[in-house]
């Protein structure tokens, strides 16, 4: 395992390189940051077997979060930050619990139950973000110069797009699983627009998202396909009417790595290689395709392919900080004890999970998102991202989501405030 030889200062290091994509700092703050910090150094061979201790939970503002390594009875002692933040924020953002993980779904993805943040119910802190507000503080108060990094946009708004032909068959699934009088004229209707291969529901809905991502000034992200497969895309993207979506559209088109490239860099390879000649620029984002990720192969991947950021890491079955951060961060490269070079803009929410995973009324769970949101807006310095498809711009299967989608809107230009 190796992740049993890891170096201390190697992790320090990480973490500054973290830090470092929220805070403007130079090397000589470093070293004064170091100092504040009650280091546990002889720690660092055993920390995998935190992956099995109980947290102890702390307060910060309206907050509890966890501190796994020696956890302190206070939080700060003769002025220094009294628990180890370099090893806490290693065990959370480095990648280190699914390095070796063995209860992966159907999907072979790594499974919300499986996760620290499932066992302890933090899944909605973003922890890393108070690790790094506890030494921003600290730091301002000892007169350490130490400036927060201005985001854009605290919400980055993207889109998967896998299909683009489906929507009439969704729609006659609809109207023979909730069939009423109309439903005649409906079904009717799927089919003649099948038939002569007009554009669908999805299609549509695809026009829709562009339109309101436009009227809004959102610079948001859409992820295309380039291989069509029962797992993939429903559309073939070197087809004409589908090029042209990519050329004329007017959001940020980025790829969207088929079912099988997290562990196959020809596959990968392969696909990029279309959507790259049909780009008037080179594709340096992405976000794999049913957020299919693994930690030993998708990182070393993504930088052999030039890829600068990637959206993958949330939990399809929960809305969340896969990572327990908001902002973006870089996993760790194991093997060469240092950051990956590819920056990882969390994932916070995805449409499908409530309408896939949770069942509770979607009026119910969508506030709770929102809510969720909005309180992390508030408190911490974000830049993480939302996951709404195409699709999700329809009228049948998916009420209510373009309502919710201009709640998110809201709350982005408000910066959460509710006034």
């Amino acid at each position: 395992m190796i992740e049993k030889n890891l170096k201390y200062e190697a992790i320090v290091n990480y973490f500054f390189d973290n830090l470092s994509l929220s805070f403007n700092f130079n090397e000589k703050v470093k070293e004064q940051i170091i100092n504040l910090v009650n280091k546990q150094e002889s720690l660092c061979p055993e920390l995998h077997n935190y992956l099995k201790v109980n947290p102890v939970y702390f307060d910060w503002k309206t907050w509890k979060f966890p501190v796994f390594i020696n956890p302190p009875t206070s939080l700060i002692e003769n002025n220094k930050i009294n628990f180890d933040v370099f090893l806490n924020s290693f065990l959370l953002l480095s990648g280190i619990q699914e390095l070796n993980s063995t209860n992966n779904d159907k999907h072979n993805r790594f499974e919300y139950k499986s996760s620290l943040q499932y066992k302890h119910s933090f899944i909605h802190i973003p922890v890393v973000n108070i690790y790094f507000e506890l030494v921003y503080e600290k730091a301002r108060k000892n007169g350490i110069e130490i400036k927060r990094k201005k985001f854009d946009s605290p919400i980055i708004f993207t889109h998967d797009i896998d299909q683009l032909r489906s929507g009439w068959f969704e729609d006659l699934k609809y109207e023979l699983s909730n069939f009423r009088f109309n439903s005649i004229f409906s079904i009717s209707k799927s089919i003649f627009f099948k038939t002569f291969g007009l554009k669908d529901t999805y299609h549509k809905a695809f026009e829709t998202m562009m339109k309101m991502d436009e009227e809004n000034k959102l610079n948001s992200v859409s992820f295309f396909m380039t291989k069509k497969s029962h797992k993939d895309a429903d559309y073939d993207i070197t087809k004409s009417k589908f090029k042209k979506i990519v050329s004329l559209s007017k959001t940020q088109c980025e790829f969207h790595p088929g079912y099988d490239t997290c562990d196959n860099n020809l596959e990968f390879k392969s696909q990029i290689a279309i959507l790259n000649q049909i780009k008037s620029q080179p594709v340096t984002q992405v976000r794999q395709h049913f957020l299919k990720f693994d930690m030993k192969e998708t990182p070393k991947i993504h930088e052999m392919n030039g890829i600068k950021q990637d959206f993958s890491l949330g939990f399809p079955e929960m809305y969340g900080f896969r990572n327990s951060i908001a902002s973006p961060f870089y996993l760790f490269n194991f093997e060469e004890q240092k950051k990956h070079n590819t920056v990882h803009i969390p994932l916070y929410f995805m449409d499908s999970t409530l309408l896939d995973y949770i069942k509770n009324p979607f009026k119910e769970e969508s506030n709770n998102v929102l809510e969720s949101v909005r309180k992390t807006l508030l408190d911490f310095n974000c830049n993480f991202s939302i996951l709404f498809h195409n699709s999700a711009f329809s009228y049948k299967k998916y009420k209510g989501y373009i309502s919710m989608y201009k709640q998110f809107i809201l709350l982005n230009k408000n910066n959460g405030n509710n006034s």
